[in-house]
């Protein structure tokens, strides 16, 4: 489904117990990509709504007066084909590769109940990071609105 397979096997430090414990760290909103995008937007002038949970999938940034709704997705967590930071760890690997697909199914699920709802959705990942990435995001971001 998408998923980068390294060719180097990766291993994650530490036991099965530490690694769990550091993923159940892992925030769902107000994350570190999610803040640099809203800086970003704010910085262009946009005004926006954040997290809305009244939507399917609670879009990360919502515009609701466009219709349009942006995911910020991290590379692991969604499965970013080719992405470096998409590996999936050996330790417990089947059980990562269920995850990590369901997860891929659930954003194709959500994507399409609004695209259907009569919304634009766009996604943005954790590796564009650049200055020049975010232009080129803000770029279709205009064509949509």
């Amino acid at each position: 489904m998408g998923l980068h397979t390294p060719a180097k096997p990766h291993q994650w430090p530490g036991t099965s117990a530490q690694v769990s414990a550091r993923m159940a760290r892992v925030r769902v909103k107000g994350t570190e990509p999610e803040q640099r995008l809203s800086r970003f937007l704010i910085g262009q002038g946009f005004e926006f709504f954040a997290n809305v949970s009244s939507l399917p999938g609670s879009p990360d940034v919502v515009f609701a007066n466009k219709k349009v709704v942006v995911f910020v997705h991290g590379c692991f967590w969604h499965g970013h084909a080719g992405c470096r930071r998409a590996t999936i760890p050996q330790n417990n690997r089947e059980r990562w590769v269920a995850k990590i697909q369901a997860n891929v199914r659930r954003d194709r699920r959500v994507s399409r109940a609004l695209r259907n709802e009569g919304w634009s959705v766009l996604t943005i990942w954790e590796c564009q990071r650049s200055e020049k990435d975010l232009h080129n995001f803000l770029r279709r971001l205009l064509r949509k609105m």
